[in-house]
């Protein structure tokens, strides 16, 4: 019988990645993992995806093998929440503890420390949210301890009203002004886009510039229990919004634009902007599918102290896009990208992480767990379900199809 300690589950995945490297080369391309009911898992490894998605998927090969993690949820079957303190595969087992959920899965959010590089002390996630305080990862000085609602900040300011620039860029011509009224960086606010999770557990994506006036965003608003901002926007209306020549001739999307400034390395751009976008470099993301599934999905590659191994902003759109997304939304990537399902029998992350067992903690993340009747947070309550707690797990190869 398996104890579920944390050095065995740390050795489960040691285990868990031998194991699937293994499979790679025996050219295994996907592993499918029945979650739980709602929940289904693919880790999908390959260097081509053309092989996978046909000629349509030739932009994505790569000279390097990477991992594709797709997780579709069917949102009627499970709670869906945003939660703080929730950022990491680690946290979600403790989570799913604190709720008496058996099975789950979690994405990391956006992007954050909008202040300065990331550090969690800021309590600043760029962008409006609205999201739950849950501390079931322990107690840390660095974390937020709250609920965060900051979304009547929308109303408080004019489409004009900037903030000054902050300190760290100040002999620089980076911009970093912050635009006060959506709380993302001014220079790309057009490109940034909410993720609303309804009262009754649907969700949707919408574009900044799809709200004409304050009333419009009021009543988005309205029907939001959970917001979260981010972006870019990656698509919308079954089309994509960013191509390879879209980025090519935009230098907001151009790492050299502030290479001498802050270095090699595509993961050190200012938070919230996208001079990553012509780089390789993990990435997550969600979308959403015509019959209203939840997509999380996370590429992650090799990762080096001075290169990221992963995809282009626009690959990346053209993946989601590939993958069934009819709209779609960048989340934070690099070190930050992470993903993770779990049951009673595993936890499965991606291949590649920093480190096994211990990614970047994140405040901010979006879990899908097994309805139970226990509390979400601390000042809220789910509704009682009562549903069948069986779980079904198989590993094999097959043809991708969710």
């Amino acid at each position: 019988m398996f104890e579920d300690t944390p050095e065995n589950r740390v050795a489960a995945l040691i285990i868990q990645h031998a194991i699937r490297r293994y499979h790679h080369r025996k050219n295994l391309t996907c592993n499918f993992t029945k979650v739980g009911k709602g929940i289904i898992s693919a880790n999908i490894s390959m260097v081509k995806p053309s092989l996978l998605f046909g000629d349509a998927g030739v932009p994505l090969d790569v000279n390097k093998l990477h991992e594709v993690m797709v997780t579709r949820v069917k949102l009627s079957k499970v709670s869906l929440v945003l939660s703080t303190n929730q950022g990491t595969p680690d946290a979600l087992m403790k989570h799913l503890k604190d709720s008496e959920a058996s099975y789950g899965a979690v994405i990391n959010g956006g992007f954050y420390a909008i202040n300065g590089f990331y550090h969690l002390g800021t309590d600043h996630p760029i962008g409006l949210h609205r999201f739950t305080y849950n501390a079931s990862i322990g107690h840390r000085k660095d974390m937020i301890k709250k609920d965060v609602d900051n979304t009547h900040e929308y109303f408080k300011y004019t489409n004009k009203d900037l903030s000054k620039p902050f300190e760290e860029y100040e002999f620089t011509t980076i911009p970093s002004q912050l635009h006060l009224k959506t709380q993302t960086p001014d220079s790309v606010k057009e490109f940034y886009g909410c993720f609303r999770i309804t009262h009754n557990g649907m969700v949707d994506i919408g574009r900044y510039t799809d709200f004409a006036n304050n009333k419009a965003f009021k009543k988005y608003l309205t029907g939001a229990e959970y917001l979260l901002s981010s972006g870019p926007v990656l698509v919308c209306d079954n089309q994509v919004t960013l191509t390879k020549e879209d980025i090519a001739k935009d230098p907001r999307f151009h790492f050299k634009a502030i290479h001498d400034k802050f270095g090699s390395h595509p993961g050190s751009v200012p938070p919230g902007s996208f001079y990553h976008g012509d780089q390789l470099n993990p990435r997550s993301g969600i979308g959403v599918t015509a019959n209203g599934d939840l997509l999380m999905v996370t590429v992650k590659g090799e990762e080096e102290p001075a290169k990221r191994d992963g995809m282009t902003l626009d690959q990346f759109a053209l993946l989601m896009k590939l993958l069934g997304s009819k709209t779609a939304l960048n989340l934070d990537g690099g070190y930050s990208a992470c993903q993770g399902v779990f049951n009673k029998q595993a936890m499965i992350t991606p291949q590649f992480v920093k480190k096994v067992g211990r990614e970047k903690v994140l405040p901010c993340a979006i879990v899908a767990k097994e309805k139970t009747t226990v509390t979400k947070s601390y000042s809220q309550t789910e509704t009682k379900v009562n549903i069948d707690k069986t779980i079904d797990k198989t590993t094999r190869k097959l043809k991708f199809d969710l």
